[in-house]
């Protein structure tokens, strides 16, 4: 009896130990892309609750040229839900805040900045979200050429416009997370006649003209 007690135990504690090892070792591979998929998909603003400390204030942005880097050490980087800057498209009449996070919830005060990705100045992919009924209801009449100002808490960044494409929200060919260059990609909601939720997105993108760069 106690033989095959161990039979069946054993190989259930195996299964589960080898789960657990296999959800940890994927976990920091897997969530940033399961996280991107549930931003793009979601395009509700519910209740958003929980505060985060305010970091940036317009009065501290520099009025001289900044240094062409920054050391990590002297930032301030933003908590989850936190505003740390702005953005603005003088061409489409955008001004809005920069709210960083990975929760659609964050949409509700600004664009949010995905944190599944980078910072500007980080030298990678910038992704930037908003509601195409708040924050970026003209984001689809911006052009080819048009001059994207990102002020943050830490430095002023500029970024000009290189092309847009519409979009399903699970086509992944349409924002690439891995380039090794700073850039930058705005999306929203597709404006499509009808009603309820739509899978199409409009992607802007944009490359890096300026800004101080992070060094470690």
């Amino acid at each position: 009896m106690a033989n095959g007690i161990k039979f069946i135990f054993y190989p259930i504690v195996f299964l589960l130990l080898s789960c657990t090892l296999t959800a940890a070792a994927l976990g920091p591979v897997v969530s940033p892309y399961l996280g991107m998929v549930d931003l793009l998909f979601l395009q509700s603003a519910p209740d958003f609750d929980r505060e985060a400390a305010d970091i940036y204030k317009e009065d501290d942005q520099p009025a001289e040229p900044q240094e062409s880097q920054l050391q990590r050490s002297e930032i301030q980087f933003p908590e989850e839900g936190a505003l740390f800057g702005k953005i603005l498209i003088p061409s489409v009449e955008i001004d809005a805040s920069l709210i960083y996070g990975d929760d659609i919830k964050n949409m509700k005060k600004g664009v949010e900045v995905y944190s599944g990705t980078y910072l500007p100045g980080q030298g990678r992919t910038v992704l930037m979200g908003a509601h195409v009924t708040t924050h970026f209801r003209t984001l689809e009449q911006v052009q080819a050429g048009a001059e994207i100002e990102v002020r943050t808490n830490y430095g002023v960044y500029t970024y000009v416009v290189t092309g847009t494409q519409i979009a399903r929200y699970d086509d992944t060919s349409a924002y690439d997370l891995t380039r090794r260059e700073e850039n930058l990609i705005l999306y929203t909601c597709h404006r499509i006649t009808g009603v309820g939720a739509t899978p199409y997105r409009v992607f802007v993108y944009a490359d890096y003209v300026s800004g101080p760069q992070i060094v470690s």
